[in-house]
This record gives structure tokens, sequence and C-alpha cells, in this order.
């Protein structure tokens, strides 16, 4: 499991994916979302890889499993810390093994 700090939200008109900064209220609007994304690792999310590479992705909005506000998240140079009740319910949550069993 990682976690994605949004980027990009694009939407498909006339064919093709368009950037937008506007506000999207439906998530079927959505085509795509870039996403900058954290690995898990003890606990905390870091989004260095071992050839101390970032990982960036373009995922479809379906694939999003868990929304994560972002009054409950710190980001501090390369590491991503959820706080408060949001990281109990997170490692609650995706903890359990039915939970384990769907996304797997």
């Amino acid at each position: 499991m990682c976690v994605g700090r949004v980027v990009a939200v694009y939407f498909e008109a006339y064919g093709n994916h368009c950037y937008t900064e506007e506000a999207i209220t439906d998530l079927d609007d959505i085509s795509y979302i870039s996403l900058h994304v954290y690995v898990l690792i003890h606990h905390l999310f870091s989004d260095l890889t071992r050839e101390e590479c970032n990982l960036l992705t373009h995922h479809l909005a379906s694939n999003i499993v868990y929304y994560i506000g972002p009054t409950n998240v710190l980001i501090e140079e390369n590491i991503l810390k959820l706080q408060g009740n949001e990281k109990k319910y997170y490692f609650d949550y995706f903890g359990q093994k039915d939970i384990i069993e769907k996304i797997s």
C-alpha cells in the first residue's frame, strides 16, 4: 500500500486527456490523476527509491482506494507522515484481514 499526493487532474474531452485547475465535483469526470507516490517504510511514507529517484505515476480515479484530507498529512522533505486519528484509522483499516484480501 502506498500514498499518492495529487499533482494534476485530467478530464477527457474530444478523445484527449486535458489538464484542469478547476475543481472537479464528480469523480466520473476525472479521466486520469497524476500522483507523486510515497511508499510505506516503518509507518512512515518515503518518496525516494533505492536509486534516490521520486516515483510519479498516472492513474485512473477508480484506482484510488481512500482519500486523506490535506490537514491530516505532514510532508517534510521526502517523508510523508499521517497525523492524529488519520494515522490510527489508516493502519487499523488497511491492516484488517478482509481488506488485505480485497486489495491483494
